[in-house]
Order: C-alpha cells, then sequence, then structure tokens
C-alpha cells in the first residue's frame, strides 16, 4: 500500500469482495501472500453478510500458513448480516498478523456467528496489534478474536461488547495462547459465558490484565468466564455483576484449571454463588489474591481475600516475582506488570476500573408506566439521581442526600414533579 485508501466506493456502487476464500475447513483458497499497509489508512469498509467467497468475512475471509500481513490502519469497518466467521481484517487466519491498529471496528450479528475484531477464528499468530470495537452478538465474541487456537501476543482491545453467548476482551473462547495482551472492553447481556480478557479458557493465559466492567447473567468473570486451562500472573480490576456463579476474577475452574500469582480488585454482585476472586473451583489456585473492601465479598471458592492496604503492599504477594515480572509502588497502587512501565495511563483514565457507584439499570424494560431503577454505592455518600426527558430537560428528583452503602432500588411512576403522566 502506497497512500490512504477510501474504500466507502464499494459499499455505494457495489460490494466488497473478500480476498481468498472459506467454504468448509476442507474447501477453502486462502490468501498466501504478503500485504504490507505501510501504515497508510483504510477507511469506511462495509461488508453486508455471506458471499461468494464462503462462510467466512473480512477484509480477507481467509489467509494461509504462509500469509503475512503487516502494519495495517484502517478506521470505520462495519459487517452486518450472516456469515458464520466475521472478521474485520480476516475470517479464518492461518497466517501471521504484526503491527496492525483498527479503530471503529462495528460488528453486529444475531446468530450464531464467531465474530472478532480483528479475526474471527485465528490458527495463526496476532502479535503487536490494537483495535477499538463495536460488537454486538454472536456465539463467541471478542475484541481481538472470536476463537483463538493460535497465538495472541502484545496486543490491546478497547471499546464495548454485548449481547454474547460467550464473550471476552480479547477472546470469545482461548484454545491457543495469550501473552502480554490487554482489554479495556466493557461488556455487557453476556447469556452464559463471559470475561474480561477470555470468555471460555482451555489455554494458556500468561502476563495478561483486564479492568473493563462485565455484565449479564451467569458465569461472568472480571477476567474470564470458565477457565480449564493455565493462568499466570494476571489480574483484574473490572467491576463484575450478574445473577448467579459470578466471580470478581473467574466464575467456574474445573479440575483441568491451573491458576497462580493473580489478583482481582473489581466489586462482585450477584444473586448467588459469588465469589472474591472465584464463585466455583475444582482446580489449583497458588498465591492469589482479592480485595474484599472494593469488591464487597468476604468469601471465595479459593484464593486469599485482602484488605485494600494489605493489597498495597509488597509482602502480602507470596512468592511472586517482582524481580523479572511484577513491579509495585507500595502503598499507592495494586501491583502492575513490567511491560506496563510507562503505559500505565490505560488504568489511570478508565475511571469505571475503581468506579465508587454503579447504576445497575430499570426493570421492566420498556416501561409503561411504572418501572424500578436500581443503584449500588460502594460507601457511603451524597446521591443525586433524576429522570431527564429526550431533550435532556430534568423531569424528576427521585433521590437527592445522603445514602448508605449497599443496593438500592427507587419506584418511579412515570410522573413529573407536578404530578403529570410523563411516561407510558
Amino acid at each position: 500500500q502506497i497512500a490512504d485508501i477510501d474504500l466507502s466506493y464499494f459499499s455505494t456502487q457495489g460490494h466488497w469482495t473478500p480476498i481468498g476464500s472459506f467454504l468448509t475447513a476442507e474447501s477453502n483458497t486462502p490468501f498466501n501472500g504478503v500485504f504490507d499497509g505501510n501504515n497508510f489508512i483504510l477507511s469506511n469498509l462495509t461488508l453486508s453478510g455471506q458471499s461468494s467467497t464462503g462462510v467466512a468475512i473480512g477484509m480477507f475471509a481467509c489467509t494461509g500458513e504462509q500469509a503475512v500481513l503487516r502494519n495495517i490502519r484502517a478506521s470505520n469497518v462495519s459487517i452486518a448480516g450472516s456469515g458464520e466467521y466475521r472478521g474485520a481484517l480476516v475470517g479464518v487466519n492461518n497466517g501471521l498478523i504484526e503491527n496492525t491498529v483498527l479503530e471503529l471496528v462495528t460488528l453486529t450479528q444475531s446468530g450464531d456467528s464467531v465474530q472478532g475484531g480483528i479475526v474471527a477464528v485465528n490458527n495463526g499468530s496476532i502479535i503487536d496489534s490494537e483495535v477499538s470495537i463495536n460488537i454486538n452478538g454472536g456465539l463467541y465474541s471478542g475484541g481481538v478474536t472470536g476463537l483463538n487456537a493460535g497465538l495472541i501476543e502484545n496486543c490491546f482491545a478497547t471499546g464495548s461488547l454485548s449481547g454474547s453467548n460467550s464473550g471476552g476482551g480479547v477472546s470469545g473462547m482461548n484454545e491457543g495462547s495469550i501473552l502480554f495482551s490487554s482489554s479495556a472492553v466493557n461488556i455487557s447481556g453476556i447469556n452464559a459465558v463471559g470475561g474480561g480478557l477470555v470468555g471460555s479458557n482451555s489455554g494458556t493465559i500468561r502476563q495478561c490484565y483486564s479492568v473493563g466492567n462485565i455484565s449479564g447473567e451467569s458465569y461472568l468473570g472480571g477476567f474470564v468466564g470458565t477457565n480449564n486451562g493455565e493462568i499466570v500472573d494476571c489480574y483484574s480490576r473490572g467491576n463484575v455483576i450478574g445473577l448467579t456463579n459470578i466471580g470478581g476474577f473467574v466464575a467456574y475452574a474445573d479440575q483441568s484449571s491451573d491458576i497462580s500469582y493473580s489478583f482481582s480488585t473489581g466489586f462482585v454482585h450477584g444473586n448467588n454463588n459469588l465469589g472474591g476472586f472465584i464463585a466455583s473451583n475444582q482446580g489449583l489456585v497458588f498465591s492469589c489474591y482479592w480485595d474484599i473492601e472494593t469488591s464487597g465479598q468476604y468469601e471465595s471458592a479459593a484464593g486469599e481475600g485482602k484488605t485494600t492496604l494489605q493489597m498495597l503492599l509488597k509482602d502480602t504477594y507470596d512468592n511472586w516475582d517482582f524481580d523479572a515480572v511484577w513491579s509495585i509502588s507500595e502503598n499507592t497502587d495494586y501491583p502492575y506488570l513490567q511491560y506496563q512501565d510507562g503505559h500505565l495511563d490505560i488504568e489511570k483514565e478508565t475511571s469505571f476500573t475503581q468506579a465508587e457507584k454503579m447504576l445497575l439499570g430499570n426493570f421492566p424494560n420498556p416501561f409503561n408506566p411504572e418501572t424500578v431503577i436500581k443503584f449500588i454505592l460502594k460507601r457511603t455518600e451524597e446521591v443525586n439521581l433524576s429522570i431527564y426527558n429526550i431533550r435532556g430537560q430534568k423531569v424528576r428528583t427521585l433521590v437527592k442526600g445522603t445514602v448508605e452503602r449497599g443496593e438500592h432500588q427507587v419506584h418511579w411512576d412515570g410522573t413529573a414533579e407536578n404530578g403529570v403522566q410523563v411516561a407510558g
């Protein structure tokens, strides 16, 4: 690539035909060449549904083991409609992707698709890459890849993901290796399994972290939803809210699970089977911790609960490698990974990671004309909860004053301050 390219022509004058094809795992024609974007920008690409190139949708439908995609910069990529494997850059990747940055990636699917901000299914390697996403739906959905069976290394995802059956900030499902990677993706509306970094893990995750919030129904973890793989030297600082099987770090760990040298600090809330670090555990957990104050949880299926003050001290972390892996500013902040030195803005600029209050929304939704609004406070403080109309005008103040720490709910009958019905 030798210049910036606006791809909107393919949306208005026809359609983009993905490079390569993927009909089935046995019947495909992959791209096996080298594409170097030279850091020029590809912008405004819209892909709609399954094409003649098969069930894999992306700029490239399928890449082979010899393929190399590097130095690609893409902005405003959108995929809607059908397609089993849907990735903004590649549907099914078997090659190498490196030094790639994708911004404003939008993927929407109501069916059982695999969706990824960069790649849908990764059997190859994705290295030194970043993506910002807005993903909705899918069977397995993730910021970098929907399903990873290869290698993800030094990658970062931000944005939002909602409505997936199994979703994660970096990958919906991991069967391979994820190293030195992180997520600030906010995840909501997860139906079954969700995690701040990975939804379901049966592979290896090392030296990774997540700081995004996650909410949904069941099997939600601040870092991983369900685990039967290996997690070493990782942490989660996002809040986790759901109904059942909710863990600050992992929701459910089976007999093959092995978790060590990791911690979580996020607020944990649900109806039953909650854990400050793990909600349910059958595997191995070694030298792992959670903050009992910020999480609001004093119990966990595994791990050691500590006060915030204890979590800020190096001596708390038994046998942790503070020479080559971890760093800590004692009495100031929690441990962080050494490769983050000079790159801590992801945590310091995302205030939601240490939010003191959280609005849970209203039920029923939609409502006609009455509803109940729920919210949670980590500490006693002043609260001003008001209703506004679509013009931004205040309709009614429901709460104004000091409210105690804990969960609260407020009934609104749909009327304004003057008693006039405005909802319904």
